[in-house]
């Protein structure tokens, strides 16, 4: 089902591990944005990638500029999201309250800033105070404000997961273990580790107690989790999904976002540690492998957290295992005459070197020769015809915008489009509804006409979306061809809801 002629592929090499984010910062993800934390996914990934290329002393002029821009372009749009009493949400003052975990993302971004960009300090002190107004006796923090993340919410683990997040937020800003904020929250998590239940709760526990200079609860920590890492072609990361569910065994299968942030945050424990062994190293290295392997076309990943946690992981083995020495040669060809050579050194490791591949559908062999790290990817394009059946992710009586509690209250959501420019032979467009969190978990239909009708007729998805926040629809503009990066502009938000996802429309055109 694909249009003639239409295929288009392409094969990349870098020399460096960072290249491809570094070269796609502006659009790492290919999400809708309008709210405070898919603007720091635009934020929070130049902070690394400027800290990686400053430790490596690859910084130069020219990527400083553009990459200093990107984040004084980024922390004003993020005032945008700013309650007077110093904390951050989601959709700023249009929501009640602030959101605890949003303003320690946005405190910790901001801090590693300051080294790059000028930024007023008492914005980021009137946030710290507001945190810790919001500390409890305990320790821990009160989840104030909607929270999103679905996984942070802690489920079994209770509050646990929200103050280690906050707790390495707070060290990552420079504060210390004796500091009274970090004590007081530490005092709170040592007591957790015996009951943490997720892989996800463990990992980020083990980075938060990497992050603070406890070796002893960051090894036990890290034993637990190595018992339970998936190992396979020298690849290693772990899942919160159980084993019988994971069905695909495709190369091309996409994994749960959550899996990626949760790997990313082990590797971060294991890279933070005050001393990290050859035996560390090995491990990470694995974990790498199967990072890199999850990437997309741009660097970025498939939403926001998983982006961010692991380009922040990237970049710190980066540092540590950086090398000045070596080049390659890598060479890739095919039976059909097709051949391309490409050379990588010290000179040139940031650089994506890109060419086409001719011939497609076709066999291509890729061989490599020196002493260096060399990056190879290989995507393609594909417009495709009309589909004449359409598989939608469903579950009887588990409608999508269904009252929490509630699985037979059903709604509609009206969206009114004006087309603007008239193209002849307009094809169906197609309209996605899709948990922003975890993307595959999507239901699909075609539009007749200009996509009059949006929502009518999506009126079920899977039941893991039931476990979802509140959502919010934004819808896309037009787009000439599927895959395109089409603006989007949020249109409504209901006020309760118990999932969180956005709506996708777009239409390509055949002449």
């Amino acid at each position: 089902n694909v249009v003639e002629g239409s295929v288009r592929a392409t094969v990349s090499v870098t020399g460096d591990l960072m290249g491809m984010a570094l070269q796609n910062l502006d659009h790492l993800v290919q999400l809708p944005h309008g709210c405070g934390e898919q603007n720091m996914v635009l934020f929070a990934p130049v902070v690394y990638v400027l800290q990686y290329l400053e430790k490596t002393r690859q910084l130069s002029p020219e990527i400083k500029d553009r990459a200093t821009g990107f984040l004084r372009n980024g922390y004003q749009i993020q005032l945008h999201y700013q309650h007077p009493d110093g904390s951050y949400s989601e959709f700023g003052t249009k929501d009640e309250y602030g959101n605890t975990w949003l303003t320690a993302f946005v405190v910790k971004c901001f801090v590693q800033a300051k080294a790059y960009i000028y930024l007023d300090n008492r914005i980021i002190q009137a946030a710290l105070t507001w945190l810790e107004f919001h500390q409890l006796p305990s320790g821990c923090f009160k989840n104030v404000g909607q929270l999103f993340h679905t996984f942070m919410k802690g489920g079994v683990d209770g509050e646990v997961p929200l103050a280690a997040y906050i707790t390495a937020a707070y060290l990552e800003a420079g504060a210390t273990p004796e500091s009274s904020v970090v004590r007081r929250a530490l005092g709170c998590l040592a007591p957790a580790l015996p009951k943490a239940a997720s892989l996800y709760t463990q990992a980020l526990l083990a980075y938060t107690f990497a992050l603070a200079k406890d070796s002893q609860r960051t090894q036990e920590l890290l034993h637990v989790l190595d018992q339970k890492a998936i190992r396979a072609d020298g690849q290693i990361h772990w899942s919160q999904t159980s084993s019988k569910l994971r069905t695909s065994t495709s190369p091309w299968s996409q994994p749960v976002p959550v899996d990626v942030e949760l790997t990313a945050y082990v590797l971060l424990a294991l890279l933070s540690k005050p001393n990290v062994t050859e035996s560390d190293l090995t491990t990470a290295s694995g974990i790498v492998a199967w990072l890199t392997r999850q990437q997309n076309a741009y660097g970025g990943f498939a939403s926001t957290q998983d982006t961010v946690v692991a380009l922040q992981a990237l970049a710190k083995y980066a540092a540590l295992t950086h090398s000045t020495q070596g080049d390659a040669e890598v060479r890739v060809r095919s039976h059909g005459g097709f051949g391309k050579k490409f050379q990588v050194s010290y000179q040139n490791r940031l650089l994506v070197q890109e060419a086409a591949l001719t011939e497609v559908p076709g066999k291509f062999l890729v061989q490599a020769h020196g002493s260096c790290c060399v990056f190879t990817r290989v995507g393609s394009h594909r417009p495709c015809c009309d589909h004449p059946h359409l598989l939608i992710l469903s579950k009887p009586k588990l409608c999508c915008t269904s009252v929490e509690g509630n699985v037979h209250i059903s709604d509609t959501y009206v969206l009114h489009l004006e087309q603007e420019i008239e193209v002849t032979n307009l094809k169906p467009g197609h309209v996605r509804v899709y948990d922003y969190y975890s993307p595959g978990q999507c239901g699909t239909m075609g539009c007749l006409g200009v996509c009059t009708w949006l929502c009518a007729r999506i009126t079920q998805i899977s039941p893991v979306l039931l476990q979802r926040s509140r959502p919010w629809l934004t819808i896309m503009s037009s787009a000439s061809e599927v895959g395109a990066n089409p603006l989007l502009s949020p249109l409504y938000r209901p006020s309760s809801a118990p999932i969180h996802f956005s709506v996708s429309c777009w239409s390509p055109v055949y002449l």
